[in-house]
């Protein structure tokens, strides 16, 4: 495994990303879900022939779009790198979250930051993703600019364990409850 590459604006991922399969999330805790997302980024950028790769935000796109709902977060920015490289992510950019993100359309996003910044050949997300101005895009709208765009969007189930969706909001509601051993479940790892 190569050494994991971090970019910490979209400057400098315009002028260092090279061409990617590219997953999209905050993957706060890097739980079995995301980590399941990054396998399929990992085997599509090797079908592809680019590098597997993953963007994320920090701070976490609520500090902005709803500041009295900010989660408590799981994982520090670097603490998700770090899992992210152990799954075989090779670059990854952390993307300041800021009011300008927040009011990109979803065809400026899909456009100036998959497309142009990141170079995405393939893309992969989970069934629940939404993305730019309000969450307006859907997957649907994804596929659609992917197809438009010539790029191989993969859109992933939900991940279930025991009956119960893996989710980063799950995780913190059982760790307040005290119950450790039901997140390390979801979590994948203790």
């Amino acid at each position: 495994m190569s050494r994991l590459r971090i970019f910490r604006s979209l400057d400098e991922a315009r002028h260092g990303f090279a061409p990617s399969a590219v997953t999209i999330g905050n993957f706060d805790g890097v739980h079995a879900g995301h980590r399941e997302l990054m396998r399929r980024t990992v085997a599509l950028a090797r079908r592809l022939g680019v590098k597997p790769s993953a963007l994320t935000f920090h701070p976490h796109p609520s500090t902005v779009v709803a500041p009295e709902r900010v989660p408590r977060l799981l994982s520090t920015p670097d603490e998700r790198c770090a899992l992210m490289a152990a799954e075989g992510i090779e670059q990854v950019l952390i993307m300041p979250f800021d009011e300008s993100i927040s009011q990109l359309p979803p065809e400026a996003f899909f456009r100036e930051v998959l497309a142009g910044a990141l170079g995405a050949k393939g893309i992969v997300v989970g069934e629940n993703f939404r993305f730019g101005h309000l969450h307006s895009g859907t997957v649907e709208d994804l596929r659609r600019l992917a197809g438009q765009a010539g790029i191989v969007a993969e859109i992933v189930p939900l991940l279930k364990r025991r009956g119960v969706k893996v989710s980063s909001s799950e995780i913190r509601r059982l760790l307040a409850e005290g119950n450790v051993s039901r997140s390390n479940r979801l979590l994948g790892r203790p």
